[in-house]
């Protein structure tokens, strides 16, 4: 018995949809020796495929053949075909969406397609431009598509307008999260506070919404905030990063909790300190009057392998100062030197 053009695409279809895109195309070409020609659902799933295993011209080669065979190939096969192109060919993938137009309507995965294109090229205005088209045709952004609204909204210090993705996704931890980082980079800290406390009773917060939080509380001085929300990080089985401890740390700078600050910095010491976190921890041994162990921290900092910033180098030397010891400075100013670093004026 010979298989018959249904069983064929058939076949293509159940290929494509296990992946197995090379022998997909195998079963292509052997309809088309036979004299029968590849279906709608079967183009769209054969290049469905390639592009999910990054075989990207293969799919674009795969549409403009779909092309030749219908002027206008349904919104499923535009989709998979914009999504090919990438953040390499995100004007090709523009391209597309204007020709879909052409030939018909495009539909919400098109512009999900082509805005992902745009977020992986980090064209921030066009992923907004996009996303304003979708809401003046009334269609329903993806997921996806909110979060990289969020992004580009974070990109443009667009934070205003991060806050309205909530009216489409608010139960979708990733988005609050994104739109936290978003109004966290502008400095919207009450809004970023607000937020975490109205998603607190709905769903769990994740790491991103957390981690602007604390950052907000840095920017606040709020350290009281900060130490809870570290606790509450830690509590919920997180593994906070560096820049967690930073964000707290910075908050007790600025409301001059330096013992709190200075206990953080020990947890984090010998293990994921970094050079922000070394020039907090100078800076609370200033405040508690204890110079000496800023110098030690600047060759601590050394030992561990952390790159020396000037800033760190400019409150060693002060530190010095402040102790009249001469020969710890010359030391780091000889440093500096090596490293073509020049010491402030005040150092």
């Amino acid at each position: 018995l010979q298989p018959n053009a249904t069983a064929l695409n058939a076949a293509v279809c159940r290929s494509s949809e296990a992946g197995q895109w090379r022998c997909a195309l195998q079963l292509m070409s052997s309809m088309w020796e036979r004299g029968f020609q590849p279906d709608a659902e079967a183009f769209r799933e054969v290049i469905s495929a390639c592009e999910q295993c990054g075989e990207s011209e293969e799919a674009l080669r795969l549409f403009r053949l779909r092309q030749s065979y219908s002027a206008a190939p349904e919104n499923e096969t535009y989709a998979a075909a914009i999504r090919a192109c990438g953040g390499s060919k995100w004007n090709h993938a523009l391209e597309l969406l204007t020709k879909r137009w052409e030939t018909g309507v495009a539909d919400a995965q098109c512009y999900d397609s082509a805005i992902a294109c745009c977020e992986a090229a980090e064209r921030w205005d066009e992923v907004l431009r996009l996303f304003d088209e979708m809401q003046s045709y009334k269609l329903k952004p993806g997921k996806d598509t909110l979060i990289a609204v969020a992004s580009a909204s974070a990109a443009t210090a667009s934070w205003q307008r991060s806050l309205e993705l909530l009216e489409h996704c608010k139960d979708s931890a990733e988005v609050v999260g994104r739109v936290a980082s978003a109004c966290a980079d502008a400095k919207q800290w009450q809004r970023v506070l607000d937020l975490l406390e109205e998603v607190r009773p709905q769903q769990r917060p994740n790491l991103q919404l957390y981690q602007a939080a604390l950052k907000s509380c840095g920017d606040a001085g709020r350290w009281e905030d900060a130490l809870q929300l570290l606790q509450e990080v830690r509590l919920r089985g997180f593994h906070p990063s560096v820049d967690f401890y930073n964000s707290a740390m910075t908050a007790c700078a600025a409301a001059q909790r330096w013992g709190d600050l200075h206990g953080l910095f020990e947890e984090v010491q010998n293990d994921i300190a970094d050079a922000e976190s070394y020039r907090l921890a100078m800076e609370a041994c200033n405040g508690l009057q204890c110079q000496n162990n800023v110098v030690e921290l600047l060759r601590s900092a050394e030992e561990q392998g952390i790159s020396l910033t000037p800033v760190m180098f400019n409150m060693a030397l002060k530190a010095c100062g402040t102790k009249q010891n001469w020969a710890a400075a010359l030391e780091i100013l000889g440093n500096m030197r090596q490293r073509g670093e020049m010491p402030d004026r005040e150092a």
